[in-house]
């Protein structure tokens, strides 16, 4: 489960440094991150 997680996570950082580039996907990935794990996290308790 665990595992899964990260790895959906690694392939979407790395779809989003291709789209939006390095620097500005940082600041949009934090904003993302966070709605994204609201969404599961809070979704599965």
């Amino acid at each position: 489960m665990k595992q899964d997680f990260r790895q959906a996570f690694e392939q979407a950082l790395a779809v989003f440094r291709e789209k939006h580039g390095p620097e500005k996907g940082g600041m949009l990935l934090m904003c993302h991150v966070h709605e994204f794990l609201q969404n599961t996290v809070g979704g599965r308790k």
